[in-house]
């Protein structure tokens, strides 16, 4: 029963899709790197509308908002950069500005 649970296993691993570990640990990275870059143009813009609001739940919203469109921007302009999106991520992406 054991080697039948190891076999199915195993058939179930091989017919994931699997990347090389260098290009996850790339694309984290570069991840990592487009929200530096996109939060630290947020502070840049944002700083001082967002000081000026009082009650928290629009701030947030504000933010929110403000931010992820600056995140867009960053990811979109990534393919000019040295740390481009890699291949197939940006339907990921897209699917992720749409809320899916």
């Amino acid at each position: 029963m054991r080697k039948l649970d190891l076999a199915v296993e195993v058939a179930r691993r091989s017919e994931e899709e699997q990347i090389p570990l260098k290009k996850a640990q790339d694309a984290v990275l570069f991840a990592a790197e487009w929200f530096r870059i996109a939060f630290m143009q947020f502070l840049s813009s944002e700083a001082k509308p967002l000081m000026g609001i009082r009650d928290v739940g629009k701030w947030k919203a504000y933010a929110f908002e403000r931010f992820k469109g600056i995140l867009d921007l960053t990811v979109i302009n990534s393919s000019k950069t040295n740390s481009p999106i890699p291949d197939g991520a940006a339907e990921k992406v897209a699917e992720s500005a749409d809320g899916n």
